[in-house]
């Protein structure tokens, strides 16, 4: 191969890499700006303006209370199948 193949092949590769590293830093903020977007219109429909009430069931926030509410309600069935002594 001549250098001019392999500068060409080089710079191609270079080119692919960072397309990439730029697509994968990219689609954080599209994401972001769509959950923003959402949020907006369904404040602006529904009249809520607490972000609490408005986060989407996937964020990781919203998966920790939905796990805490399934142990409580584990906790509370497993309290009332067993008897527990006060001696």
């Amino acid at each position: 191969m001549s250098k001019d193949q392999l500068g060409d092949r080089r710079k191609a590769v270079e080119e692919s890499f960072f397309a990439r590293q730029n697509e994968a830093l990219r689609q954080p903020l599209r994401e972001s700006e769509e959950t923003k977007r959402k949020k907006q219109a369904l404040s602006a429909a529904s009249g809520v303006t607490d972000d609490g009430l408005l986060l989407p069931p996937n964020l990781p926030c919203r998966k920790i209370a939905d796990r805490s509410s399934h142990l409580q309600g584990q906790w509370q069935r497993t309290l009332a199948t067993n008897s527990f002594s006060t001696r």
